[in-house]
């Protein structure tokens, strides 16, 4: 029993072997095609690029709530009138 199994494995190791050899994985091989023009598979293709985003001087950008106006200054009292604070 042992030695049907050795040969078994030997016979299967040989024919992997043998048929890695034969058969040509990943090398481009022209098909011929209805009028002799070949035709060259390379492979899924790839997505197109994404572009890069526009470049932004000077502006900040913040996700949430935004803060609300300012609070303009009040005008200036002349400058005998002092209030106290």
């Amino acid at each position: 029993m042992k030695i049907r199994l050795i040969t078994l494995v030997a016979a299967l190791s040989v024919s992997l072997i043998l048929l890695s050899l034969v058969v040509p994985v990943n090398h481009p091989s022209q098909l011929p095609t209805q009028k002799g023009v070949g035709v060259v598979a390379d492979g899924v293709p790839l997505p197109p690029p994404i572009p890069p985003p526009p470049k932004q001087v000077g502006t900040l950008l913040a996700d949430g709530v935004p803060l609300r106006p300012p609070i303009p200054p009040s005008p200036k009292q002349a400058s005998g009138d002092v209030h106290p604070a």
